[in-house]
């Protein structure tokens, strides 16, 4: 299976539980992962924002990034496969470890 594979619903069960926080959604009939960041304010949300479009960018692979006061949601899906593919929950992990801060 190619990384940019469309995985079946059981890989992408097993895959999401090893996820934390991030949930599977319906969007326009397509699997997407979603994860809400929050921040104490506008510019950390931005600040994040541009992270994650730094990453996307190393790897050619663009999520949906939308960015409120004091929050940032990030959504992972591969378009040419019309759901979710590996390269999506590793994407996922990698802002996670991106975004991390301790407590």
């Amino acid at each position: 299976m190619s990384q940019y594979s469309q995985m079946n619903e059981r890989d992408i069960d097993q895959e999401l539980s090893r996820l934390i926080g991030w949930i599977k959604i319906e969007s326009e009939g397509i699997a997407k992962l979603e994860k809400v960041f929050s921040y104490r304010d506008y510019q950390q949300a931005v600040q994040s924002a541009q992270r994650v479009a730094d990453l996307a960018d190393e790897h050619n692979h663009h999520p949906l990034l939308i960015i409120e006061w004091g929050k940032l949601t990030v959504q992972w899906w591969t378009h040419t496969a019309n759901g979710l593919s590996e390269t999506d929950f590793n994407l996922a992990r990698a802002t996670d470890d991106l975004l991390f801060v301790p407590q």
